[in-house]
This record gives C-alpha cells, structure tokens and sequence, in this order.
C-alpha cells in the first residue's frame, strides 16, 4: 500500500530539487490518479490515464521481447519530453521542458528513488 501523504512529500521535495521538473503524477497499478502536481493548470486525471496507458503498451512490449518488465521510459516530445517509472504498485510520470535534455538522467534515477 502506497502512503500518499509520504508520495507527496517526496514528488514535491523533487520538483523542489529539479528546476526543469515541470509536473509529476502518480498512479497506482490500476491507473488511479493518487498525488501530482504541476507548475501550470494541466488535466492530471487525462496525463495520468495517457501514461498509464502508454507505461502498459510498454510492458506488453517488453513480455513479448522476452527482455522482461518495462522500468523506464523516457520520451522526447516537440516542446519538452516525459519520463515514466513504475514497478508492480506504483508509476510515476515526469514532465519537463526542452531546457531539461541534460537532466533526464539525472531525473529518472530520481524519479525512480521515489518508488520505493
């Protein structure tokens, strides 16, 4: 079980920390929206459903390449990109602007900290 309240501290302590962070959303293994934040009025509910649904695909892909289950993904939009964790509870979508291309790495590692 996910404790939204420490969810939350840590997603905010993290936007905090990464300037170029511009919103970060957290779902449950079913796609429920549970915290997320962004620096501008953004549809949470309709990013969320987008990433879980893009975060699924990714795991098909990754059962029928026998490589094994999706971790991260990172990926590169016209006017910024999003980053997307998960593990068996828990995914985390990140989005940034295109000033954040040095910092993917540095933002999934963080992003991925979150999960546990």
């Amino acid at each position: 079980m996910v404790d939204k309240k420490e969810l939350e501290k840590k997603l905010c302590r993290l936007m905090d920390e990464i300037s170029e962070i511009e919103g970060l959303i957290a779902l449950d293994n079913k796609g429920t929206l549970l915290v997320g934040q962004t620096i501008t009025e953004m549809d949470k509910a309709a990013i969320g459903k987008a990433a879980f649904e893009t975060f699924s695909k990714a795991k098909a892909l990754g059962k029928a390449t026998a490589k094994g289950g999706i971790q991260a993904m990172n990926l590169t939009l016209e006017k910024g990109s999003c980053c997307i964790v998960g593990n068996d509870s828990l995914i985390i979508f990140s989005l940034q602007g295109t000033d954040a291309a040095n910092s993917i790495a540095l933002i999934l590692r963080s992003i991925k900290a979150c999960l546990s």
